[in-house]
């Protein structure tokens, strides 16, 4: 190199800008951690509004839609079925009780399900006998107590009370009165052979003091269970019947007054008093119809009520009560095909005409819960239904409630 290009360069660099090493680290490292914060800040930021946005997402996206309340007091499924095996006690009070021979592979013949007054939790009581809901197997009015033959189950602990003995033979539950403190009770006498019945006693019975009166001896032959007795609305009358006759007493057991009806006429059913308490509902077949009537208390003349259409093709009805609509509520027993039509006229010296001719399992195909609107409606709607279920019940204060459930 020649000292002429060595002083050219030499007075190059005297013009260049100097440079300390020092402060410009020093500067550049300032620089990035003011882009590392301002990029943490944003990051931070986009976080916290991310974690905003997506609670009010998954609020709007996943919440579940509110749920029907229940209706506010006991009511009436739509919908029933057979309970589960293994099903226990209830723990509860019932609106609905019924029954079939069919579950758990056909060995359900003893037992009466239960479905809850407010919501369809399901329950079973071992009646230790096969008997029919609505007919010996009879809910109380606020559906605490299932009364079945010779026992009452507390639905709401399971504890059974045994009724008290009301000499030999069977002890069966007919109706409650409004209060639930009196249960109607027949005591059918059988023969030595089990195969026909020589008496039947029905009697008063307080099942929680035991305390019983025996009322009155009844025609055995003829007798329905669950056509046999009628409470009045306000505790302090009721009607029973025996063969051809109908008799009112008080609460006491004391008679009021007696009439006749035509044969093949009788009690509709528990439910029996109109609405009012001035007259007691009757039910009669004619051809494959059944007709609802009224007879006047106390001499059983012709009444007005409110004029029901009649009801066809139906093995057996029998009336529980009246919605606050005006609508008869019934229990109505649909025919398995080819089951010919019965009454209550047949000869009945074996058993009670409503167990054996009308509605045996063996002729029944489907049970169910009608309301029944009178004119100028005349329109029938099923309340409860389900798959094999064969015999059913339902408690007063459910069906005076007139509140339905899915």
């Amino acid at each position: 190199m020649t000292a002429r290009l060595r002083e050219a360069m030499r007075e190059q660099a005297r013009r260049a800008e100097t440079y300390e090493l020092y402060r410009g680290s020093l500067a550049r490292a300032r620089r990035a951690r003011r882009h590392r914060r301002t990029a943490a800040a944003l990051a931070i930021a986009l976080v916290a509004a991310a974690g905003l946005a997506l609670p009010l997402w998954l609020h709007r996206t996943t919440a579940p839609v509110p749920a029907v309340p229940p209706p506010a007091g006991p009511s009436l499924p739509a919908r029933i079925g057979a309970p589960p095996p293994g099903t226990g006690p209830l723990a509860g009070p019932a609106s609905v009780a019924f029954g079939a021979g069919t579950w758990w592979q056909g060995t359900s013949a003893n037992v009466t399900a239960v479905v809850g007054a407010g919501r369809s939790d399901y329950g079973v009581v071992d009646n230790r006998a096969p008997l029919y809901a609505g007919e010996q197997a009879v809910l109380s009015p606020d559906g605490t107590r299932l009364a079945g033959e010779g026992r009452v189950s507390d639905l709401r602990t399971g504890a059974a009370t045994d009724l008290p003995d009301l000499g030999p033979g069977t002890r069966t539950p007919q109706a409650w009165s409004p209060d639930g403190r009196w249960l109607a009770v027949i005591a059918y006498r059988t023969h030595p052979s089990g195969n026909e019945f020589t008496g039947a006693t029905l009697h008063l019975v307080d099942p929680a003091t035991g305390e019983h009166r025996p009322v009155a001896d009844l025609n055995p032959h003829g007798a329905a269970d669950g056509w046999n007795v009628a409470f009045a609305h306000h505790n302090s009358r009721w009607a029973y019947q025996s063969g051809n006759e109908i008799i009112v007493a008080d609460i006491t057991g004391d008679r009021l007054a007696r009439f006749t009806v035509p044969p093949g006429t009788h009690l509709a059913g528990k439910g029996a008093w109109t609405p009012d308490d001035t007259a007691l509902t009757l039910l009669g077949r004619h051809d494959s119809r059944w007709r609802l009537s009224y007879a006047r208390w106390p001499d059983g003349a012709a009444a007005a009520g409110p004029a029901l259409p009649e009801l066809d093709g139906l093995a057996a009805v029998r009336l529980l009560g009246w919605s606050p609509t005006g609508a008869a509520v019934v229990a109505a027993l649909y025919p398995k095909p080819g089951t010919p039509p019965h009454d209550f006229t047949l000869d009945q010296d074996t058993l009670p005409a409503a167990h054996t001719r009308l509605t045996a399992y063996r002729y029944v195909d489907a049970a169910r819960i009608l309301a029944v609107r009178p004119a100028p409606d005349n329109t029938l709607r099923v309340l409860v239904q389900g798959a094999e279920v064969y015999s059913i019940d339902a408690a007063d204060d459910a069906v005076a409630s007139g509140l339905e459930r899915p």
